[in-house]
């Protein structure tokens, strides 16, 4: 279905997305000092980490339709597309949320390594996001075995 580097982008993609939300989620509870943008003795280290751990479900949604829409565009299905869809919106959803809590909590400063992380992962979800819907439906539509 579709043309064979789009498809090669969306699985890559997809099976990228499910990796980093793994290694995020692993670190955070591994090796927390890497990867939490607070650290124990900051006064704001308590509601952050709260925050935080209220994204695993959501986070694991995002993981999961990721990489359940690369096996499903890698093996020619249809529902491949459709996973690929809701990780892509699941990405822009989670990638707001978190801006706008660090914007309005102030996490961003004081810049530390851990906050670039944190920036990243935020811009990353908003490019990656519309990116795979973009390019999901593009591939979609394109194909004459999806215009049933």
């Amino acid at each position: 279905m579709g043309n064979s580097s789009s498809n090669v982008f969306l699985i890559f993609t997809g099976l990228f997305c499910f990796a980093a939300v793994s290694l995020f989620w692993i670190t955070w509870f591994v090796y927390p000092g890497f990867i939490q943008s607070k650290s124990p003795g900051d006064p704001q280290y308590e509601m952050y980490t709260i925050f935080e751990r209220s994204f695993i479900v959501a986070d694991s949604w995002f993981a999961f339709s990721s990489l359940v829409g690369a096996v499903g565009v890698w093996r020619g299905k249809r529902w491949g597309y459709l996973f690929l869809l809701l990780a892509g919106s699941s990405a822009i959803f989670l990638g707001l949320m978190d801006l706008v809590f660090d914007l309005q909590n102030s996490m961003f400063f004081p810049t530390t390594f851990e906050v670039l992380i944190e920036i990243v992962i935020i811009v990353l979800l908003l490019i990656l996001g519309p990116l795979i819907v973009l390019k999901t439906w593009r591939t979609m539509n394109n194909s004459p075995s999806m215009q049933k």
